[in-house]
């Protein structure tokens, strides 16, 4: 079966609709008759499909992370009792601003899914996004490392 080339204009479409730049590094892969063809398209939507079905399980890991992440913070302000609500800690444990902020917007994101009624502790937990953890580690780290 042959492989018909598509027209210059229907292929440079595809390629500004998919992102020209992703898709060049699949040029050196194949050679100039196979380029221009629907064949470059193939190992692209291969990788795609193969990253969605990654997805799930990293939703997961996020989940199981941000989960012992919060249980750990709890248990240490629990025992190393410094006059602060340990079970609230995202209102005070921020010490930078963007940090802050960001954990600000979670509760209020969580308040917003809530109603506005008053958020649990588990829904503020879950809309603090991944990035923000990464500050707060970094944070409990430094501090920890100065005390």
């Amino acid at each position: 079966m042959a492989i018909k080339k598509l027209s210059k204009e229907y292929f440079d479409e595809i390629c500004d609709v998919m992102s020209y730049d992703r898709l060049k590094r699949y040029r050196e892969l194949l050679s100039e008759d196979l380029w221009h063809t629907g064949i470059v398209f193939i190992p692209y939507f291969v990788i795609q499909e193969a990253s969605s079905m990654l997805l799930p399980t990293i939703q997961l890991v996020e989940i199981a992370m941000r989960n012992r992440i919060d249980k750990a913070i709890v248990n240490y302000y629990t025992q190393n009792y410094i006059g602060k609500q340990p079970d609230e800690w995202y209102f005070w444990i921020a010490e930078d601003e963007r940090t802050q902020r960001a954990i600000n917007d979670a509760i209020e994101r969580a308040e917003k899914e809530t109603k506005y009624t008053a958020a649990t502790h588990g829904d503020i937990v879950a809309h603090i996004q991944f990035g923000t953890w990464i500050s707060i580690l970094k944070e409990l780290n430094k501090r920890d490392r100065y005390a």
